[in-house]
């Protein structure tokens, strides 16, 4: 369901998908997996990175763990209700091999790189004051917008 619902958001927030060439796809998507450029949003009024606080990982947080009656965190609300927990799952690497969407299996084979890549960049985050309490705020914020 996770997946499903990415795959609807990344074609609406990213230049990826049907209307695209595969060419144009598979080059947008390299250029968004390169650095995770997809996860930032702009910079704050110091020029500091807004880590981790794209429009499509809001909204797909906000839908798939917040959104109906059985979202994880309807579910779950003690530990889904005082914040978004570091969690991150993308379904952009689909289109960086062929340029087509190419079903990925959701298996630890396949995503545990990506996990590991997107935990080692929460880990980065959190050791540094500033933007561990800016991603705090904004999972927090993104919690407390679904109630």
């Amino acid at each position: 369901m996770l997946k499903s619902k990415a795959h609807e958001l990344v074609l609406h927030f990213y230049m990826l998908g049907g209307d695209q060439s595969m060419d144009t796809n598979k080059a947008n998507a390299e250029a968004l997996i390169r650095g995770s450029s997809f996860m930032p949003d702009g910079a704050d009024d110091e020029g500091s990175t807004n880590n981790m606080t794209a429009p499509a990982l809001a909204a797909l947080i906000i839908e798939f763990f917040y959104t109906g009656p059985s979202a994880l965190g309807v579910v779950f609300p003690k530990v889904f209700s005082p914040e978004v927990p570091e969690v991150t799952v993308s379904a952009i690497d689909e289109y960086a091999v062929t340029g087509t969407r190419q079903d990925q299996t959701f298996e630890y084979a396949g995503y545990s790189k990506i996990f590991a890549s997107f935990y080692s960049m929460q880990l980065a985050i959190n050791k540094d004051t500033k933007h561990v309490t800016k991603t705090k705020a904004l999972r927090v914020e993104w919690a407390c917008s679904t109630v």
